[in-house]
């Protein structure tokens, strides 16, 4: 969350950034940001589910190798993607995750997937994907 705020704190100033934090941890991405994360934890089965639905192959290429999602991707959803992505691609992001909602976090994933899905599929074992792609 302190990456979120840091942003925000640098684009505009202290009362607007803490009322734009605290709408993306209260209304935007809930129950991401507690004790028990149940928000974040429902995404990323939802993203699972989606992966396994969109990109079959990749999915059973993952699961065959025993790679879990939730170590990049929790990372990947908690921070908006900072970690992640450079700047300005970030930026974008941002724009149409407050104009339509989290679920465009799902799709950033979905892409990011796709995108390296050719350094994925040749990949030998889980720690090769971690650290290859």
């Amino acid at each position: 969350m302190n990456f979120l705020a840091a942003v925000l704190l640098q684009n505009m100033g202290e009362e607007e950034a803490f009322w734009v934090l605290a709408a993306i941890v209260e209304e935007l991405t809930p129950q991401y940001h507690t004790r028990t994360m149940t928000g974040s934890r429902a995404d990323q089965r939802v993203f699972s589910d989606l992966v396994t639905q969109k990109l079959p192959v990749l999915a059973n290429h993952l699961q065959t190798l025993g790679v879990d999602f939730e170590p990049f991707t929790l990372k990947w959803f908690l921070c908006l993607f900072l970690n992640t992505l450079p700047f300005e691609p970030v930026m974008r992001i941002w724009d149409v995750f407050f104009c339509e909602g989290s679920h465009v976090l799902l799709r950033v994933g979905l892409v990011l997937l796709k995108l390296n899905q050719p350094r994925i599929m040749a990949c030998d074992d889980a720690l090769d994907v971690l650290y290859k792609s």
